[in-house]
């Protein structure tokens, strides 16, 4: 099963500043998803089901290439809004609501 990068959550830890500060590299774990529905002839249509809240099982290393891939593909949840591409029945409570939403989905596939 592939997982797609739909969100990140700020940490606490001392992973959050990566090489820099910027509001990204406060980024720690990360939103999940799948698939559900795929729309060949448009990409934008897609939609995605969220999975799991992943924040373990990489090294610093690791989660700054995560990070730097996702930099400019990540927004502010400023407005606590749902994404056009997440499925209309997920209600994830509040605290499963990321800090930040990737912009498409084409650019979640690192």
């Amino acid at each position: 099963m592939d997982l797609i990068i739909l969100g990140g959550y700020y940490g606490d830890s001392s992973a959050r500043h990566g090489n820099s500060y910027h509001w990204i590299d406060q980024i720690t774990s990360f939103l999940v998803g799948v698939l559900d529905k795929v729309d060949l002839r448009n990409p934008k249509k897609c939609f995605a089901l969220p999975f799991a809240k992943v924040g373990t099982g990489y090294s610093f290393q690791e989660l700054d290439i995560i990070r730097s891939k996702l930099k400019g593909f990540l927004v502010k949840n400023e407005q606590k809004y749902k994404p056009s591409f997440l499925e209309s029945n997920w209600k994830g409570s509040q605290q499963d609501i990321p800090d930040c939403w990737i912009t498409s989905l084409d650019k979640s596939m690192i």
